[in-house]
């Protein structure tokens, strides 16, 4: 199989497509993918819907009126969610295990997600 690999190609379309058999063109999370799939590591895949929907239900959960998202999740918990959503998937692939410490700051939700991200 011939990898066709660029740092802006996941979810590239080509407009003219070749009758080739055995390549792929991916960017970096098309090339994770690939690479998962041929080791045996990838599970199943949430949809980015459901996570954000439970991430809601989590936010809301641990809201206490306080919280620096608070008034804003009052009004538009969706947009609210995923953002959120996707700060905490930024940090978790920066390193982050998830969990809110001591010494960490009053933007970091006090809940932990038990779903792939």
């Amino acid at each position: 199989m011939n990898v066709m690999f660029g740092l802006a190609l996941d979810g590239y379309r080509q407009l003219m497509v070749d009758a080739t058999l055995g390549v792929v063109t991916v960017g970096p999370q098309g090339l994770l993918d690939l690479l998962e799939t041929h080791l045996g590591l990838a599970g199943v895949a949430t949809a980015q819907p459901v996570r954000i929907a439970r991430y809601q239900r989590c936010l809301q959960e641990t809201d206490n009126g306080r919280r620096f998202y608070s008034s804003s999740l009052a009004v538009d918990p969706l947009a609210v969610s995923e953002t959120l959503l996707q700060w905490h998937d930024e940090w978790i692939s920066a390193g982050w295990d998830g969990i809110a410490g001591e010494s960490d700051g009053p933007r970091v939700p006090g809940c932990v997600l038990s779903f792939a991200a």
